[in-house]
């Protein structure tokens, strides 16, 4: 299976790397944390802060595209 079937375009099977990586594991999402991308503000104080965000990182990009 490690690449050593011989066709007429070469050989093929699956790369070195399979074999030699390790499968994930609950204790590498031990120190995860939750991503809010989709999250609605509740008050009129989180709401501020995204508009105030989301200015700021459309100022952000608008700088980027400018600079290239």
């Amino acid at each position: 299976m490690n690449k050593n079937i011989k066709t007429a375009n070469g050989y093929i099977g699956l790369p070195e790397e399979i074999y030699t990586l390790k499968p994930a594991k609950n204790s590498d999402f031990q120190y995860s944390y939750k991503i809010d991308e989709f999250h609605e503000p509740q008050n009129i104080i989180e709401e501020l802060r995204q508009m105030f965000t989301n200015a700021i990182n459309n100022i952000k990009r608008i700088k980027n595209r400018s600079n290239t």
